[in-house]
């Protein structure tokens, strides 16, 4: 049943209400009020933090707004009151309409931003604050948090979603007049209005992603009267789809031809907005630059449309671009077919497969990448043909990577109709074997849009099997998967890791002071300063040798020690565990092993060095080696119980080896696997170079600090630098800190203050010998990665 504009637009014109949308709409939660609710907390806290004493900017806007002569007052004590009759109607309103669920959310904001406001008021002053009476307080003193303020501003931001536009910015003004009342006032300092609003928004947030908020309908009848302007008679043709702030209707034109409307509304920029500043921070290849507002979003996709549809491409074509009166972004394009789907037109899905990857063809040669090929951006009419829509994703100028995230997609939405092979045998006859190979490692979820991801879901599609089906049908080792994810969890722990560790060692020098740590280091005596140089990097040399003694491959010494120098310009440039792997396994492929051989002759080396350690962290204290003030309880019976925890967690580790299958699988094939690596031990040689390496580069490090303490006029035995080293090195070798930057500081210092050494000065020596042995080799290392590459050992 189609409608004229007349009729669309009568409705509207009948009936006023505040409200943008009928109770009855279906609520949404929406991810801008995820960000409000982090944003809220931020400021909370920053205000909380500041809150006592108030800082003097603080105070001078106060001073600023309170100067105001007194025949003012009257009017600041207006807009508090206007603000809170706001509220009252928005209450009034909510029961009167029946709207009952929005009378409850506005009833949970008002209690939860007072119950909010006192919580935050004992946090912060360390006492319960009168809400009855900063309610009713309108000359001060100054409160923090500003109650009425949390209170009006949780019960707006709570309404506003419901609200018409006019209302919703009613709204924001009288918050705002009431904001520089409550100040000028004397009611509360900027902070505490601050506060207020976070606390405001933070409720309402809160209240907004639990229960949602009503979700946007386009106005029909504006954007028919505007596309009447345009020159476009239309009459609605179906029911509308709403997805993402995007509203799209099915229209049909006074020509008769059928067009799909598309309202980009209040959410629509949002969404693409956040979903764009998501992906530049969580991949590495972001996708097209967000835009700056729904206008610039449609005139966008209308642009890489036209410039597609040129391409040769079967596109959806577009007819106009328009903005209604508030400010709703309307693409008006062909309406050629409805979504691909298992139940499309009766044509071969195999020829709507041939068709996609021939559009697509076109496409890649302009230039330009989709971005989003799925379902919704897929569509096939009645006669079998295939169209591309949907191309707000679309990016021109496009690198190689975006076209096979592009083929990546197709294959998926083609395997969810016709199944893995068949989605292969299409892609290998359209695309040939070369770019059905390059596309393998894009076939993974992050490649994919939220509806092909649903899809995917639903059609029991297994992409491992795919991908592994593709790169068998191309002739190509699986490879490994590209490396979309800019932020993962890990990455986002190893930099919480490392602001601890820079906090850590912040705190060690500011217990000292900067100036103090100056002058130490100023007045380090430079003769022990350059032999703490010399030391650090002699311990280079017997890490050869134990690089040396850990293969049967005849390695020589300059190339085994230019390795370790090499590695540690890696391990400061490219601060991963992969980089460092890399280059050994290399190293080692270079001399003639394979590569399991040259991963486990690695493995060997750091399980032997990291053993050494731990002896002796675990010997020099049970022989009485040295001096620490550890509080170890060392007696006969301390012996004993120490014994007997190793041994235990030693057999607990056997046992659940060999019990717990899922273990045993994940330790027990790569064992085997360096088994032949291993036999390197029965050496006596090779294991005295392996062992005496790996020793005697833990005791030029501690050579290296023993000279570092000097410069500063200090001393310690050998033995208990040793202990001291192995400590902070397992300690920090057990946090995925790159170089242990900031642990190896502070647990350094920490070890000299425990041998007698003045707080100050064991910072400095700490500094010292980081440099020394951790911040100077890299720039050697550089010099000798590239030597080793043009050597041909890399």
């Amino acid at each position: 049943m189609t409608k004229s504009p007349t009729e669309l637009a009568g409705p509207m014109r009948g009936r006023w209400s505040a409200f943008a949308s009928a109770d009855q709409a279906s609520p949404e939660r929406r991810p801008t009020d995820a960000v409000l609710l982090a944003g809220a907390l931020g400021l909370l806290g920053w205000t909380a933090w500041r809150v006592d004493p108030p800082s003097r900017v603080d105070t001078l806007l106060g001073d600023a707004l309170q100067g105001f002569p007194a025949f003012f007052d009257p009017i600041w004590q207006l807009s508090i009151d206007l603000i809170a009759i706001w509220c009252i109607i928005l209450v009034g309103a909510a029961l009167f309409t029946r709207r009952f669920g929005l009378l409850l959310q506005l009833v949970l904001a008002s209690l939860a931003s007072i119950g909010l406001v006192a919580v935050i008021g004992r946090a912060t002053l360390s006492e319960w604050p009168d809400l009855l009476d900063t309610l009713s307080d309108s000359d001060g003193p100054p409160v923090y948090p500003a109650t009425r303020i949390a209170l009006v501003t949780a019960v707006a931001t709570t309404a506003s979603p419901a609200l018409g536009r006019p209302f919703r910015v009613l709204g924001r003004w009288l918050l705002g007049f009431a904001v520089l009342g409550a100040i000028a006032l004397g009611i509360t300092l900027p902070a505490g209005a601050v506060a207020a609003i976070a606390i405001g928004v933070a409720v309402a947030a809160v209240i907004h992603l639990v229960f949602g908020s009503p979700g946007w309908r386009p106005n029909t009848a504006l954007v028919a009267a505007a596309l009447e302007r345009a020159g476009l008679e239309i009459e609605v043709d179906g029911e509308a789809t709403y997805s993402g702030g995007v509203a799209r209707i099915p229209v049909v034109d006074h020509q008769g031809r059928r067009l799909s409307v598309d309202v980009h509304g209040r959410d629509a920029w949002q969404d693409q907005f956040l979903s764009s500043l998501f992906r530049f921070l969580a991949y590495r290849d972001s996708g097209p630059n967000f835009t700056t507002g729904r206008v610039k979003q449609v005139e966008h996709e209308a642009f890489v449309t036209l410039l597609a549809e040129r391409s040769g491409a079967s596109v959806a074509g577009v007819v106009t671009v328009i903005e209604t009166e508030i400010g709703d972004a309307v693409l008006v394009v062909e309406r050629t077919g409805e979504p691909l789907s298992s139940e499309s037109p009766a044509v071969p899905q195999q020829e709507l497969a041939t068709q996609l990857w021939s559009s697509l063809e076109h496409l890649h040669a302009a230039s330009i990448a989709h971005g989003r090929v799925d379902h919704r951006a897929v569509v096939a009419d009645p006669s079998g043909t295939i169209h591309l829509t949907n191309f707000a994703a679309a990016s021109i100028g496009a690198t190689a990577d975006r076209f096979r995230a592009d083929n990546a997609q197709a294959l998926t939405l083609i395997a969810t109709l016709v199944g893995n092979e068949q989605a292969v045998a299409s892609a290998l006859s359209a695309i040939g074997a070369e770019a059905l190979g390059d596309l393998v490692s894009y076939l993974q979820r992050p490649v994919l849009s939220p509806t092909l991801r649903e899809a995917v879901k639903y059609a029991d599609v297994d992409l491992d099997d795919l991908r592994e089906l593709a790169a068998e049908v191309a002739a190509v080792e699986k490879p490994e998967l590209v490396k979309l994810r800019r932020v993962t969890w890990g990455s986002v722990i190893q930099v919480v890791l490392v602001l601890i560790a820079a906090w850590v060692i912040i705190g060690a020098i500011s217990s000292v002071g900067l100036e103090t740590l100056w002058d130490n280091l100023s007045n380090a005596q430079p003769s022990w300063v350059i032999a703490a140089v010399v030391l650090s990097q002699s311990a280079r040399l017997p890490a050869g040798v134990a690089t040396m003694g850990a293969t049967i491959r005849p390695i020589r010494l300059w190339p085994a020690v230019a390795l370790d120098f090499a590695i540690a310009f890696v391990n400061l440039a490219v601060p991963a565990t992969a980089a460092r792997v890399a280059v050994k396994v290399r190293f080692f492929q270079r001399h003639g092993a394979s590569a399991p051989e040259a991963l486990s002759v690695g493995v060997l080396d750091s399980v032997v060095n990291t053993a050494i350690q731990a002896m002796i962290l675990i010997g020099v204290p049970l022989l009485g080696l040295a001096s620490l003030d550890l509080n170890l309880d060392l007696s006969a019976g301390g012996h004993t119980e120490l014994v007997l925890v190793v041994a235990a967690i030693l057999v607990a580790a056997v046992l659940l080896t060999v019990f717990v299958e899922r273990l045993r699988n994940l330790v027990v094939p790569p064992l085997k696997k360096m088994a032949s690596t291993f036999n390197v031990l029965r050496s006596p040689q090779k294991l005295a170079m392996l062992v005496g390496g790996n020793l005697g580069s833990q005791i030029g490090f501690a050579f290296g600090i023993w000279a570092s303490l000097h410069a500063f006029g200090q001393s310690a035995g050998i033995v208990e630098l040793l202990f001291v080293n192995a400590a902070v090195s397992l300690v920090a070798g057990l946090l995925p800190i790159p170089g242990g930057i900031g642990v190896s500081e502070a647990g350094l210092a920490a070890g000299f203050v425990a041998l007698g050494v003045p707080s100050d000065i064991a910072v400095a020596a700490a500094i010292l010998y980081r440099i020394t042995s951790f911040y100077l080799p890299p720039i050697g290392g550089y010099f000798c990665l590239r030597w080793l590459e043009r050597h041909d050992y890399l």
